[in-house]
């Protein structure tokens, strides 16, 4: 028993370090910086993956949860998305001229915009994290439940 309630504080400490990493990223978020939102993708999809690995031990974070984390984490996939599609199409081959030709410019408009809308809307949405983590650790009141033994109801989902 204490040493399943050792490794059960180890999981869940290793779950809060993932939160952490991703709230502390998350406060420096700068919404004309791409490289921020990007930095903070990669630290949320380590804790949304830490959740989901975690989810037996979760009584109450279930498939709606799960989705939700998914859509939060696909928002910020679009904008990287767009971002690499953008950053390609000003791109100059070595020796040609700075400029983008006057065909791309409307597609390249386009792209920058959607990218601001999505990046906007994210931002509205971005502290949707602490949502998240409130879930787990009131779902928990600070400690990992066993599904298998009844410590607590089953996953819903």
């Amino acid at each position: 028993e204490e040493a399943e309630q050792a490794a059960r504080a180890a999981l869940f400490g290793a779950l809060a370090a993932r939160f952490l990493r991703a709230a502390g990223l998350r406060k420096r978020i700068a919404p004309g910086d791409p490289a921020t939102i990007h930095a903070f993708r990669v630290a949320f999809k380590k804790f949304r993956y830490t959740v989901e690995v975690l989810a037996p031990l979760l009584p109450a974070f279930g498939k709606k949860q799960f989705k939700a984390m998914n859509a939060y984490q696909t928002c910020m996939g679009e904008i990287q998305d767009l971002e690499v599609v953008a950053a390609a199409l000003s791109r100059q081959s070595p020796g040609r001229m700075r400029t983008m030709p006057a065909s791309l410019l409307p597609v390249h408009q386009f792209i920058t915009q959607q990218r601001a809308d999505l990046v906007n809307r994210f931002m509205r949405d971005a502290d949707e994290l602490l949502t998240f983590w409130q879930s787990i650790s009131g779902s928990t009141n600070g400690t990992l439940h066993s599904s298998s033994r009844g410590g607590g109801p089953a996953r819903k989902q």
